[in-house]
């Protein structure tokens, strides 16, 4: 196969040859690779999406929607971690988790009911089991030490959230967000 024909040689900068690329672009696509990247673009999403929408609902800035969103316990953690942190980040709700966005989602359920995506309206405790399966699968991937196994199942749970949470799918205008939703409550 072509990925045994390729001899590896100790990196230097731009200094692949052209069959070390190919080895670059066919890892690059693999399972671990492609849940790396869907499992970033949820975390990304969800924190941009999770941050508009509280502050459509209470306003910009620090007495708006950091204080009256996020609960105190998270605002701390969050400070705490960027003071550690060697090259912080200005924003500290750039240190939340899927945890602290769980916890902030259910605290703030009447507001997400009507803008999360449709199928995820429905079901309040579904909607929170998966941001803790999503942080237990992050975890397995960003920390590989760690030898998180991760199935098929798991590949396409996260191929599937990270189409539904797009932020297409979304009701974030200003009509979508205060006309209340039909919801039938959590399962």
């Amino acid at each position: 196969s072509e990925l045994r024909s390729v001899r590896l040689r100790p990196f230097k900068a731009n200094s692949l040859e052209e069959g070390e690329f190919r080895i670059y672009q066919v890892c690059r696509d693999s399972e671990r690779g492609d849940m790396y990247v869907f499992l970033s673009d949820i975390e990304i999403a969800l924190h941009n999406l999770v941050k508009r929408a509280l502050a459509f609902q209470f306003g910009d800035g620090e007495d708006g929607w950091w204080r009256q969103g996020v609960p105190s316990q998270i605002r701390k953690a969050c400070v705490s971690v960027r003071e550690e942190d060697p090259a912080p980040c200005q924003d500290a709700f750039a240190y939340t988790t899927f945890i602290n966005l769980r916890e902030i989602v259910d605290k703030n359920w009447g507001l997400f009911v009507r803008i999360l995506p449709k199928e995820f309206q429905q079901n309040k405790k579904s909607f929170l089991e998966d941001l803790v399966k999503l942080n237990h699968l992050r975890n397995g991937v960003m920390h590989p030490i760690k030898r998180i196994e991760i199935s098929k199942d798991d590949f396409s749970f996260v191929k599937s959230f990270r189409k539904a949470i797009d932020e297409n799918n979304w009701c974030l205008s200003a009509q979508q967000v205060t006309a209340p939703a039909a919801f039938s409550g959590s399962r």
